[in-house]
């Protein structure tokens, strides 16, 4: 009975220690997700904001338009 209660115990220790490490790593998954989250938000603003400066400074025409271009790729190189 003592053999028994004893990998019970064991047993019982393997499953908690388990169920915490799954824990631990589904927060650590959460906080990852959440750090891309607001980063990629930032980098979002920072390039409304570049944009909206290019064309209040550059104007309209050409130059604008590969400013456009430009800020256009930074999305996709910095995502």
């Amino acid at each position: 009975a003592e053999r028994m209660q004893a990998r019970a115990a064991q047993n019982l220790e393997t499953a908690v220690a388990l169920r915490e490490q799954q824990a631990l790593d589904r927060i650590a998954q959460s906080e990852a997700a959440a750090t891309k989250e607001v980063r990629d938000t930032a980098v979002d603003v920072a390039l409304s904001a570049t944009r909206a400066l290019l064309r209040e400074q550059v104007g309209s025409g050409r130059s604008a338009a590969l400013g456009d271009e430009a800020i256009a790729e930074l999305p996709r190189r910095l995502h």
